[in-house]
């Protein structure tokens, strides 16, 4: 839409922790694709990104915590994507599914208060 009722800040940190948390889910994955989709889809905007991965990482990890040595510079991503879903009655989705992760969420476009 060309008014959309979303903070920029907001837009870019969701769409940045989503493109680079799939980003890094392909590194190692021997045919790595990352697809991204963006739409209106109703009173609401869509954003789905998807990697290939080569196992099902939610069962391993099903809250999505950070692997990563370093906790107090890492492991917001998540929380912060689903914070802004939060903020705009949207919500989150994770899944696995033939070969891919899988993060949708849907943010509603309207003024918020």
């Amino acid at each position: 839409p060309e008014d959309i009722p979303i903070e920029g800040h907001h837009l870019c940190s969701l769409l940045g922790n989503l493109i680079d948390n799939a980003l890094e889910g392909s590194i190692g994955v021997e045919s790595p694709n990352v697809s991204i989709i963006i739409q209106k889809k109703g009173s609401y905007i869509f954003c789905s990104v998807a990697n290939t991965v080569e196992r099902d990482i939610l069962k391993d990890n099903p809250s999505l915590k950070t692997t990563k040595n370093d906790l107090q510079e890492h492991g917001y991503g998540v929380l912060m994507i689903r914070r802004i879903a939060e903020s705009y009655q949207g919500m989150v989705d994770f899944k696995v599914e033939k070969g891919e992760f899988i993060a949708s969420v849907m943010l509603l476009l309207q003024d918020n208060p």
